[in-house]
């Protein structure tokens, strides 16, 4: 029994591998195409029907989004609004979340992103356990 279960652990351990040795022969070979290159390598999956939200659950939130506005969305010049976003980019980052499509209508569209207000923040989004699934004021009748 020992033999075997030796056998299936070198059998995954080697597989988890090779797509790794692949990888780092695409890399040391400069090799971009898709099929087996670094063209199709993501380092994070993305997950379709997904949307990014900026949720304002707090007044710094809700300056990082105004500063957005004002010192990228805004900037003309394309070299301070690059300067800018790289800035901001992390802290922006920091209030986003990924959620799936179908809530989109939950959240108000600018042009540019979706986004929680931080007025209504409290109705669709806890600290502790993230998006809710129901508005806080839904009532449920069974």
């Amino acid at each position: 029994m020992s033999l075997i279960n030796g056998y299936f652990q070198r059998a995954i351990a080697a597989k988890s591998q090779q797509s790794s040795r692949e990888l780092l022969t695409a890399m040391e070979e400069l090799n971009f195409s898709m099929e087996q290159g670094l063209a199709g390598f993501k380092l994070i999956e993305e997950r379709p029907n997904y949307i990014d939200v900026f949720i304002e659950v707090d007044k710094e939130a809700e300056i990082i989004r105004q500063e957005l506005i004002s010192k990228v969305w805004q900037e003309s010049e394309l070299k301070r609004k690059m300067e800018n976003f790289l800035k901001l980019r992390n802290r922006v980052a920091e209030y986003t979340i990924s959620v799936p499509y179908e809530y989109a209508s939950w959240f108000i569209e600018d042009g540019k992103m979706f986004y929680l207000p931080l007025c209504n923040s409290s109705d669709y989004y806890d600290f502790a356990t993230g998006l809710a699934r129901q508005k806080k004021d839904d009532n449920i009748f069974l």
